[in-house]
């Protein structure tokens, strides 16, 4: 039940809370048009190597990792790295420097769908990881006891 609420609350606090925070206004057209072979590649890139930091970090270090990656990306990509589709949909609500119109979404996500398919053929093909508890969803105290 949690996994269907955060897109929910994800996309209610990008274009809700977000805003009023800085004093913008709720509702935005963006202007930002993001098109072309070389944005659709890099945001390719971007989704592939963003699935690579979650699936080959260390045990319990994925979380981090991503988010470095993410604020790292943002500035070296084409594309801003927007790395999946509930980022790009949501920053289609924005008229800020990640914004990007709706009609460019529709070359992003084949292009993050390819991202996820060349990130998985590199995982595989690098072999598995060393052993060590998931990376999906860990905090302190989810030991289990012995």
């Amino acid at each position: 039940m949690a996994a269907a609420c955060d897109p929910g609350c994800a996309l209610c606090t990008r274009c809700v809370a977000l805003p009023a925070i800085f004093d913008l206004p709720i509702l935005q057209w963006p202007s930002t048009l993001r098109t072309g072979s070389g944005q659709w590649l890099a945001e390719g890139v971007a989704t592939e190597r963003a699935l690579l930091v979650i699936l080959r970090a260390p045990a319990g270090r994925a979380a981090v990792m991503l988010a470095a990656y993410v604020g790292a990306a943002y500035w070296f990509t084409a594309s801003a790295s927007f790395a999946n589709p509930a980022a790009a949909f949501g920053r289609m609500f924005s008229d800020s420097l990640a914004g990007i119109v709706p009609h460019s979404i529709a070359g992003f996500v084949p292009a993050q769908f390819a991202g996820v398919l060349a990130g998985l053929a590199i995982h595989h093909a690098l072999g598995r990881v060393p052993a060590g508890p998931p990376n999906a969803v860990e905090s302190p105290g989810d030991e289990t006891p012995e």
